[in-house]
């Protein structure tokens, strides 16, 4: 993952202000993550998509390329069994993020301290 886009907005805004904006993307992406299983479940396409949607929008904007476009797949996905086959991409994409963004948070946070 390139963190380039992470330390322009850490040089634009700050350490304290992107650690705060970090703590709401993971936040946010897990309840994402939460919302689409359910749509899953319920085999909810629309309501999938647009979860699908705000979770690759968040993540372009936070730098995090994979998972969007990972994000983005599933969003056009047709039917209930090809999004079932894509959302393991976007879970462990969103994995690999949580550890990164994660391990970045902690250094900004000691930094702050």
């Amino acid at each position: 993952m390139d963190l380039s886009e992470l330390h322009m907005l850490v040089e634009a805004l700050g350490e304290e202000d992107v650690a705060g904006l970090l703590e709401i993307f993971l936040g946010d992406s897990m309840d994402q993550l939460d919302v689409m299983r359910g749509h899953l479940d319920t085999g909810d396409m629309q309501a999938l998509g647009r979860a699908a949607h705000t979770l690759k929008g968040s993540s372009l904007n936070m730098g995090a390329a994979e998972l969007a476009s990972a994000c983005a797949a599933l969003e056009k996905a047709e039917d209930v069994d090809t999004a079932r086959g894509l959302f393991p991409a976007v879970e462990a994409n969103a994995a690999k993020v949580r550890e990164i963004f994660g391990a970045e948070l902690t250094k900004l946070q000691a930094s702050a301290a």
